[in-house]
Order: C-alpha cells, then structure tokens, then sequence
C-alpha cells in the first residue's frame, strides 16, 4: 500500500501488510513541497496547451486551401463504333 500527504507529494510512504516499509522520495525535488493543487493545476495547465495545440492544428486542416489545376489530357482519337475485322478489309 502507498500513502502520501496531499499538501506534500514528493515523497510517499509504502506499506506491506500496515507494516512501514521505506519512504520513498522523488530525488529531483526533494528539497522542494509540492502540493497536490499544484500537481493538479501543472496537469490541467498541461492539457489545456496540448487542446490548444489539437485545435490549432484541427483549423490548418480544415482551413480551405486552393487546389492546383491539374492539366487536362488530350483528348483521344475517336473510335468508330464499328468494329472492323482484319477479313473485312479485302
């Protein structure tokens, strides 16, 4: 089991059993109290620039864009609706 102090988050507690195993402490911040709103409000600023990110990105592509003209083929040979045979030209 693991438990930790909501107003201090870099460090947690584990348990095996309710028994105290060790505390285990985040070494990049250990000099430092980070508290759950702060945890909470770095996350909900993190995915408010990742949706900001998204939307700008859903508006390039749905933007309309001009399409390049393609060339146009020669039109081909008309053909004869008859069909002729190789006998039938004799």
């Amino acid at each position: 089991m693991i438990r930790y102090d909501p107003r201090d988050i870099t460090e947690i507690r584990v348990f095996d059993h309710d028994e105290f195993v060790c505390k285990a402490v985040n070494q990049e911040h250990h000099d430092q109290k980070v508290s759950l709103k702060q945890i909470q409000a770095a996350r909900s600023a993190r995915r408010r620039a990742l949706r900001a990110g998204i939307n700008e990105r859903i508006a390039l592509v749905a933007a309309p864009t001009e399409t390049p003209r393609i060339a146009e083929a020669p039109a081909p040979a008309p053909r004869s609706a008859l069909k002729i045979y190789k006998e039938d030209l004799r």
